[in-house]
């Protein structure tokens, strides 16, 4: 179903405000592309995702067509994912869908215990900072900051 930009901004807002993991997959003649990663910046101009080890950054262009897509196209995956946008650009409107360049979003499914896996992940790496360091012909000590939280 398309929609409007102003209906996938929203989505995308959403998707931000509440960090859901997106994947991505990008569909072009050339080269064909699939990775999972979160909303790190969103303006009326650019939309960038970043995941552990990659970023991708999208600049929005007058040409680019929506489309909302659920599960009901493909209930097979319902326990997957839970929502997507199609991204399609207008000056392929000639050829036929499955060739036509796109970008999809899919908003995907997290269990509880990947999402407390994760938060500890994120408060360790922000608690602890370790630094080494050796003076010249001295041996070498290290120093482990950790936060109490206080």
């Amino acid at each position: 179903m398309r929609i409007e930009r102003d209906e996938v901004f929203d989505l995308f807002r959403k998707w931000e405000t509440e960090r859901s993991l997106l994947l991505c997959t990008l569909g072009f003649p050339f080269f064909a592309a699939k990775f999972n990663g979160r909303i790190a910046k969103l303006t009326s101009v650019e939309l960038r995702l970043v995941s552990d080890d990659s970023e991708f950054a999208m600049t929005f262009r007058p040409d680019m067509e929506f489309y909302y897509q659920d599960v009901r196209n493909t209930p097979e995956e319902s326990h997957l994912f839970e929502c997507g946008v199609g991204i399609l650009f207008s000056g392929d409107k000639g050829k036929p869908a499955t060739e036509r360049d796109h970008i999809g979003l899919t908003e995907v499914k997290e269990t509880q215990t990947e999402i407390d896996r994760l938060t500890v992940i994120r408060l360790r790496a922000s608690m602890r900072l370790r630094a080494s360091y050796r003076p010249a012909g001295r041996r070498a000590f290290s120093i482990l900051i950790a936060s109490t939280g206080d």
